[in-house]
């Protein structure tokens, strides 16, 4: 296929970046260390960073807009973070035994997330959802856990399903083909079949989801049905586990359950928890967390090299302090909201078939038209119609990286980022879809 001229100005900017890829893809698969990275015709490498900006090895400056995946609310480098980081690498990194930092954080988390009576650390959010599983199967002495379409609960074999279109396909090669009888995947939105569900199977030992939408929230959820599955679990005895992964201590202070008073039995906490340094945790009711005390009548084992690195909880210490009074929420919800109208208005001034949509500080793209009427809401059964083209998002993002922006399909707003960077960010996008717009890429709305 013949390059667009957006890739073509990709490649005449990136020089080093090719280079690096070429060594990269000689000694990596893919040339990178996760799959989301691996970008056609090559991802950007970056040589430094510092508050909203990264700079690439060819010295391009870009805004940052993906943020560390959403784990770094305060940007690149905020200077308390890293006191407390550089204060803990002179007092130690790995005492193989338990530190302030770890009590401190937990104390926090404890303070902030209304379901967390207990906390344990993991080294990774898809452990802290394996953890999550156990717990619940130890509690209830039942082997299933139901899940839904378009949530993303980490790439272990328990949490690697449905992620997108068509859902009852394998996510992956070399998943064990038992691991689908140990889960029901359903539809979100859906209440009916779950209470058909809940009623009809005793092997139940949890729900799980993520509470404001899958995948980064680029599946949106309601409140009303959140509720829903909060009471019929309550109803049927069945453990209720919130992944926050992204929403915690992002959408609020305490998160989604927060924010909205629905509380689960479980919740899953990575990202922003530990200010920008690898770490998640697992946090609930007492009783089921203390199934990892050692003698418990049900005992949950639990290991991990570095869960509570404590560089990782000086950094977690020090961002949530400054998280607990919910004014950096407050703003960066804001811009968020700021922003995606001012995308919206770009879309509409171009007469672009498009829709930038997210709730709270999230960005997210639809490039087609909007399936949905007039409604933010995704109809019950109807949100596989969200799916894009792959082609077109990987070519905004090449436009957009030509113009200094770093947006990927999940995109967040930090405490760091003001009117500049949006400004700069609505001008950007203008000129990327105008780019499109030039080479026929995009539709037109109706």
């Amino acid at each position: 296929m013949t390059a667009t001229r957006i890739e073509e100005r990709y490649l005449a900017q990136n020089p080093g970046s090719q280079r690096l890829a070429e060594r990269a893809r000689a000694v990596s698969p893919g040339g990178v260390s996760q799959i989301s990275r691996d970008f056609q015709p090559f991802a950007p490498f970056y040589a430094r960073s510092a508050g909203t900006r990264k700079w690439t090895v060819d010295g391009q400056e870009m805004i940052d807009f993906c943020m560390g995946h959403g784990s770094l609310m305060f940007g690149h480098n905020h200077p308390e973070i890293l006191e407390a980081m550089q204060a803990q690498l002179v007092l130690g990194t790995h005492f193989a035994g338990p530190s302030e930092p770890e009590v401190t954080l937990a104390e926090l988390v404890c303070e902030m997330i209304p379901s967390a009576d207990r906390v344990r650390f993991t080294g990774t959010g898809s452990e802290a959802v394996d953890l999550a599983l156990r717990v619940a199967r130890a509690a209830t002495g039942r082997d299933v856990h139901v899940r839904f379409e378009g949530h993303y609960h980490g790439w272990h074999d328990q949490g690697l399903a449905a992620l997108r279109p068509p859902y009852d396909a394998p996510a992956s090669h070399g998943l064990p083909r038992a691991s689908s009888s140990a889960r029901v995947v359903l539809p979100p939105g859906d209440l009916g079949a779950l209470e058909r569900t809940l009623t009809e199977r005793d092997d139940i030992a949890c729900v799980l989801l993520e509470p404001a939408g899958g995948m980064h929230g680029t599946l949106p959820t309601t409140k009303q049905w959140v509720a829903g599955v909060r009471e019929l679990t309550r109803r049927h005895g069945v453990i209720l586990v919130f992944d926050e992964m992204v929403t915690g201590f992002r959408l609020a202070p305490g998160g989604y359950q927060g924010l909205e008073g629905i509380v689960p039995d479980l919740t899953t906490l990575g990202k922003t928890l530990f200010g920008g340094l690898p770490g998640s945790a697992l946090a609930g009711r007492a009783d089921l967390m203390d199934q990892m005390k050692a003698g418990a009548p049900t005992f949950v084992a639990h290991f991990g090299t570095w869960n509570a690195f404590p560089v990782a909880c000086a950094a977690g210490v020090a961002t949530l302090r400054k998280l607990r009074d919910g004014r950096v929420q407050q703003h960066i919800n804001a811009y968020g909201a700021r922003l995606r109208t001012a995308m919206n208005d770009v879309v509409v001034r171009r007469g672009v078939a498009a829709r930038v949509f997210g709730a709270g500080s999230h960005v997210h793209f639809c490039l087609k038209a909007w399936p949905f009427g007039d409604t933010t809401e995704i109809p019950v059964g109807r949100h596989a119609e969200l799916s894009g083209d792959p082609r077109l998002a990987r070519l905004l993002r090449l436009a957009m990286f030509s113009e200094g922006l770093d947006f990927d399909f999940a995109n967040n707003i930090s405490a760091v980022h003001h009117d500049d960077e949006i400004d700069r960010a609505v001008s950007g996008f203008e000129r990327a879809v105008t780019s499109m717009l030039d080479e026929r890429l995009l539709g037109a709305a109706s």
